[in-house]
């Protein structure tokens, strides 16, 4: 059973911050479905979540309500074991508001990221990158948790010049609308959420498909100490 914390009180600055320590988020799909509840709520402006940090942090915009955030993230099968007012979010967990969102990958300057798919149907072995891994990371504009992974990821092609990405950015203010795209009947049946990645060989094999960027990365590394492994020495 979901343990719940009695419900606290916190300081009602609308410019403030909260930070919530969540349980059960297993991934990155996971740390999605908890950052789109708590954006949700009335007096939050911005969430972003992060699985291997087990917390989110939001931007208020009015007076916490605890009760919420429980019932919220209740419904979605997590719970909050601590709610705390803070001056600022951590680094790697500072939201960023809809309004100001636009393209998770909008500062990939340098990187082989190039936009395949709005939402439209793609013929995705045609868009892989020759003789890379080839990462495809479904996102949105509204997707918090697309951001952060998007900051990773970027982080791992810089050091890795042999990975590419490939997005496809459903276009569409909520989950609603950007899941009605054809893109989504042709690759995200099975998708729980965004962000969600399928990844691929430079050979063109898929290696991965998933919303874990720790096993996302795995597959990657593993493969490359393979190929390595084989090269006559």
């Amino acid at each position: 059973m979901l343990h719940l914390l009695t419900a606290i009180s916190l300081a009602a600055d609308p410019a403030g911050f909260a930070l919530v320590q969540v349980t059960g988020m297993d991934d990155e799909c996971c740390a999605g479905k908890v950052a789109a509840a708590l954006d949700a709520l009335p007096f939050v402006s911005a969430a972003v979540a992060v699985h291997d940090r087990g917390a989110a942090c939001v931007a208020l915009s009015g007076p916490v309500d605890r009760a919420a955030i429980d019932t919220a993230l209740t419904a979605q099968g997590y719970a909050a074991t601590k709610v705390e007012a803070v001056e600022a979010c951590p680094p790697g967990l500072v939201p960023q508001p809809a309004a100001q969102r636009a393209d998770p990958w909008a500062n990939a300057a340098g990187l082989d990221v190039k936009l395949v798919s709005r939402g439209e149907a793609v013929d995705l072995a045609a868009a892989l990158a020759p003789d890379k891994f080839t990462i495809v990371d479904f996102g949105a504009a509204w997707c918090a948790p697309c951001y952060t992974a998007a900051e990773r990821l970027a982080v791992y092609l810089r050091a890795h010049p042999d990975t590419a990405v490939r997005t496809v950015m459903l276009e569409g203010a909520d989950a609603q609308g950007s899941f009605a795209h054809p893109i989504v009947k042709q690759h995200l049946q099975w998708a729980e959420g965004l962000p969600y990645f399928l990844v691929y060989g430079p050979t063109g094999k898929q290696l991965f498909k998933g919303s874990d960027l720790d096993a996302l990365l795995g597959s990657i590394d593993q493969k490359r100490d393979q190929q390595r492994d084989r090269k006559p020495r």
